[in-house]
């Protein structure tokens, strides 16, 4: 394996997975190759510029009907709770 020493003469050093979180500051440099994804996707030109589909109505119909539903469930299990809590004072 052909190591890239772009941040000077220093060697790759790789994470040592047992010792990691027994130093500090960590002597691994690998990560300084490794870049990430763009978390920030939804502002970037690919989702600015694409093209609205009925895909996207039917999915804002489905979040609404998902929370309608979860709204609902919530509601009957919250009375349903507070009932029996007061049935069961009778009984105590």
């Amino acid at each position: 394996m052909a190591a890239n020493h772009s941040h000077g003469d220093v060697p790759d050093v790789p994470m040592h997975p047992m010792k990691s979180m027994q130093i500090y500051p960590r002597p691994d440099n690998v990560y300084e190759h490794k870049s990430s994804f763009n978390f920030d996707m939804m502002r970037s030109r690919i989702f600015t510029n694409r093209k609205k589909t009925y895909t996207d109505v039917y999915l804002g119909f489905a979040h609404i009907i998902l929370g309608i539903t979860v709204a609902t469930i919530t509601f009957l299990m919250t009375t349903l709770e507070d009932a029996s809590a007061k049935f069961r004072s009778y009984f105590i």
